[in-house]
């Protein structure tokens, strides 16, 4: 009777052996030029059994597996594999089917017996496809124009390849990470502006460094990161919300008109220069906010701060997490009025004057008659904002003879304002426009997209 239990306890016992284990969650993340940034959890998936190079039987994952959910950007892609220690393995894509995770003491490590051993990569971080051909997706960098850099592509970039190596027909390239990345070592420019997903934006001149951490590309500064950069500007130092400032430090010393032409770009004050009495020179380029949409850029003119500082990033009317330039001026005694077209954009902490729009549709004329009405009050700080030329750019595109008529009316309200003001005058858009054709092949306008024509405006000040 004993004989018979001890041999059936060990039948039960061999028999659980086995059975295969539950895989542990561990999660890695596939990134770069993909549809959507994946945080994958192996536990999910089936294991398979596979040769190892010295023909030993192991269990674990096989790679094209788990990417058939994944959608790559390009047809023609590298695989990039790094581990936690940034160490990585770079395959061409058509192989990941001979490619496998396995578990090893809660770690996710690398088997490829087809392949050169170094992608053999231990404890594994991330996994990036990097298209080989140019894809209109990824980093945007405005410049002269505005392009492209796959994300794919700009992790390689990051990285320096140290070994190149062949097995089985199959190549492998080891990459380390590069020291001290630079923007300009991208942009080739020494001053940039840094877009983060979050809609933080940063200035780096030149002492920051861009960096690949948990998945994304960073930026990193004083020992702080910044995560997931979405755009660069490059070659300027000034964003909208510097006009704050210049509000401010004109107010110790002076009276102030803020004038905002919404809607007007750097485009058209250098397609009109020829028509343009005032708004032809003397400018300086500046950089708007992203999304570059109204609500958004006057929270950004009024804080001083990012829209993911001050709390507005879409198109809502709240008040701002932080305090206005009206709200500053009225601390200092100063009087204040804040002439609107027929409605609010933003909560701000004193009420606007709203105007209602003309025959014609339009607020500008009655926004005008409001402003010389107010200036009669003495004021030190008075802030116009004109919306005629956006409501056009949008119906007409921004090169259009419609265009160009609002961008003159609006003008001559601007410089008789000017005229009869003593002290400091900062005119400034909130964001360009982008022309593009709608269903009828008719031109329009459109903005918020990151692109040169609607992220770069004209500043002005008048002393």
């Amino acid at each position: 009777m004993s004989l018979i239990l001890i041999v059936l306890i060990g039948v039960l016992s061999f028999s659980a052996c086995q059975e295969k284990t539950e895989p542990l969650s561990i999660t890695f993340i596939i990134n770069g030029d993909i549809e959507e940034y994946a945080v994958v959890d192996i536990a999910n998936f089936e294991s398979v059994t596979f040769e190892d190079y010295d023909k030993t039987q192991l269990e674990g994952y096989r790679l094209s597996n788990i990417f058939d959910s994944i959608k790559t950007l390009s047809d023609q892609n590298w695989l990039m594999i790094t581990s936690k220690d940034k160490i990585s393995a770079r395959i061409e894509y058509d192989s990941i089917h001979l490619v496998y995770i396995v578990i090893d003491e809660g770690k996710l490590n690398i088997k490829a017996p087809e392949h050169p051993r170094l992608v053999g990569v231990k404890d594994i971080k991330d996994i990036t496809v990097i298209s080989k051909k140019e894809i209109d997706s990824g980093l945007k960098i405005i410049d002269d124009d505005t392009l492209n850099i796959s994300y794919g592509t700009v992790k390689l970039m990051l990285y320096e390849q140290t070994a190149e190596n062949y097995s089985k027909g199959n190549v492998a390239y080891k990459h380390t990470p590069r020291d001290d990345v630079k923007v300009m070592d991208l942009t080739q420019k020494e001053q940039n502006i840094i877009y983060l997903d979050n809609k933080d934006i940063i200035k780096d001149k030149n002492d920051g460094f861009l960096v690949w951490e948990e998945g994304l590309l960073c930026y990193k500064k004083d020992n702080k990161l910044y995560k997931g950069v979405f755009g660069i500007v490059a070659g300027l130092d000034t964003v909208l919300f510097d006009a704050y400032y210049d509000m401010k430090d004109a107010l110790k010393q002076d009276k102030v008109m803020f004038i905002l032409v919404d809607g007007f770009s750097y485009q058209q004050a250098e397609y009109y220069h020829e028509d343009l009495q005032l708004l032809n020179t003397g400018y300086i380029l500046v950089a708007s906010v992203h999304p570059a949409i109204s609500n958004v850029a006057l929270a950004s003119m009024l804080t001083g701060v990012s829209p993911y500082e001050n709390g507005i990033v879409k198109r809502e009317v709240k008040p701002p997490k932080v305090g206005d330039i009206f709200e500053y001026a009225l601390s200092q005694g100063k009087k204040v009025k804040y002439i609107e077209g027929n409605s609010t954009l933003i909560t701000t902490s004193i009420q606007p004057i709203l105007n209602a729009p003309d025959i014609d549709g339009f607020t500008d004329a009655n926004v005008f008659n409001s402003a010389r009405t107010a200036l009669e009050d003495e004021l030190d700080l008075i802030f116009i904002h004109f919306h005629g030329i956006d409501d056009i750019n949008h119906e007409y595109s921004p090169i259009s003879t419609q265009a160009k008529a609002k961008i003159l009316e609006i003008e001559n309200y601007i410089i008789e304002l000017k005229e009869a003001f003593n002290g400091t005058v900062i005119i400034l858009s909130d964001h360009g426009s982008i022309t593009y054709s709608d269903s009828d092949n008719k031109p329009k306008g459109k903005h918020g997209y990151f692109e040169k024509e609607d992220m770069i405006v004209p500043y002005y000040i008048f002393e």
